[in-house]
């Protein structure tokens, strides 16, 4: 089965959601190069079908925390399962 969404926001829908919650706000993202960020994805528009990668901001290094650091071993334990 092929994978596609279509993606519609209305202005009245966009303005009810914001109005729920003051902490709360959501934005519409425009289509650069075909492209469009999505929370931690980035979803590339082709003229067949959407092609969905990981999003990294331009200032991401992917550096990690050395497990033998002095950080909190919490920290390690939550950059471990988010590498994983």
């Amino acid at each position: 089965m092929k994978r596609s969404f279509n993606i519609f926001i209305h202005t009245q829908a966009l303005n009810f959601a914001n109005s729920i919650h003051s902490n709360l706000k959501s934005s519409l993202t425009q289509e650069i190069d075909a492209n469009v960020s999505l929370l931690d994805r980035l979803v590339h528009r082709t003229t067949q079908d959407f092609e969905i990668d990981i999003y990294r901001k331009p200032t991401s290094t992917d550096t990690v925390i050395n497990f033998t650091s002095n950080h909190p071993k919490n920290k390690k334990k939550q950059q471990q399962s988010d590498v994983s």
